[in-house]
């Protein structure tokens, strides 16, 4: 059976600041995935904008993604992940910034629900990694953590407000 390529690409994903290498190969609704030396295929579909079905030996995963300026924020199952993706092939990350560069970052909510529990308040100095904001979403709470170190500037939701997707929750500098 002959199989036709639509796409193919080859990335070096950062989390938790390990570096690992990915390949990827997409074949319609299915993806052959090498992650770190592992080959697998997965089975993909597009839910929404931003949210998507896996199913990886039979079992499925429910994933959105969030772009950042600095990567992206991805939530497997309601748990999240820093992401950030080098491309080989260009001497720069997709990003234009860093997530550890000076500036200001708006944290948001890649789906719509319900604010749990603010974590943090303005002028509190956080670390990278470290929860800001839990929101619950599809009967699951899932806590939004700080894309780089800094400063608290700005809070935007407080506990039990109602959030929709894509909605600024925190600015940190």
């Amino acid at each position: 059976m002959c199989r036709f390529v639509q796409f193919k690409a080859f990335y070096e994903m950062i989390v938790a600041g390990q570096q690992i290498p990915v390949g990827l190969e997409l074949f319609g609704e299915r993806v052959k995935v090498k992650l770190a030396g592992k080959a697998m295929e997965v089975n993909v579909a597009r839910i929404a904008e931003k949210v998507f079905s896996l199913i990886l030996d039979g079992c499925s995963y429910n994933v959105v993604v969030n772009p950042q300026p600095e990567g992206f924020q991805v939530f497997v199952n309601g748990k999240v992940f820093q992401v950030s993706l080098n491309d080989p092939s260009k001497e720069r990350p997709f990003s234009s910034r860093r997530m550890d560069e000076v500036g200001s970052m708006k944290v948001s909510v890649p789906m719509p629900g319900k604010v749990v529990k603010v974590l943090v308040s303005e002028g509190d100095s956080v670390q990278k990694g470290q929860g800001l904001v839990v929101v619950e979403a599809m009967k699951m709470q899932n806590e939004v953590r700080a894309p780089k170190r800094g400063e608290v500037k700005q809070i935007n939701v407080s506990d039990g407000e109602t959030v929709n997707a894509g909605e600024i929750l925190v600015v940190v500098e």
